[in-house]
């Protein structure tokens, strides 16, 4: 049994801008949520293959996860998505997808789509409180996304989380 987590954003900017920020890895210590830091990775933009080592805390307040993932696809403006876990116990795959924004020229749409299998999938309370958390990272991680890029590019007039709700 498997389930997706997921969350989702507007930004006013291009696929390629919010593509190639995500994509490269050696900023992420600049912008990404204290809920998931970078440890180690490559110093260049991501590629397949690619193993990250990661720090997740799964709730606030909560202890640290550390975890180790490989990018899997990496399709430019278009994806970026790793993998990680213990097999047949518990393991993630992680999107991110870029898509031009519905009705608003110039932006957008990010969503994180977080696919989970493994024992622990089947476990109630396990797959509700991974269901939660990565929900709300995934959440986190566009908001962090968001203002990085909207900086970069001037674009920022709102509040973090304002241009379009994330979910």
């Amino acid at each position: 049994m498997s389930f997706v987590a997921s969350a989702s954003g507007v930004i006013h900017a291009s696929r390629t801008d919010c593509f190639s920020r995500l994509r490269d890895f050696s900023t992420w210590r600049d912008w990404m949520p204290p809920s998931f830091r970078p440890r180690t990775g490559p110093s260049r933009p991501l590629q397949i293959g690619d193993r990250l080592e990661l720090i997740i805390v799964a709730k606030p307040g909560g202890l640290p996860i550390f975890a180790r993932v490989r990018v899997v696809r990496v399709e430019q403006d278009r994806e970026i998505t790793w993998r990680g876990g213990i097999p047949e116990l518990l393991v993630g795959e992680h999107a991110f997808l870029f898509e031009d924004a519905e009705g608003q020229p110039g932006a957008t749409l990010v969503r994180s789509e977080e696919t989970w299998s493994g024992a622990l999938t089947s476990v109630g309370f396990a797959k509700n409180m991974i269901s939660a958390s990565a929900s709300r990272i995934g959440r986190e991680q566009i908001e962090a996304l968001t203002g990085a890029v909207e900086s970069e590019k001037g674009t920022r007039e709102r509040p973090l989380a304002g241009a379009a709700p994330v979910r």
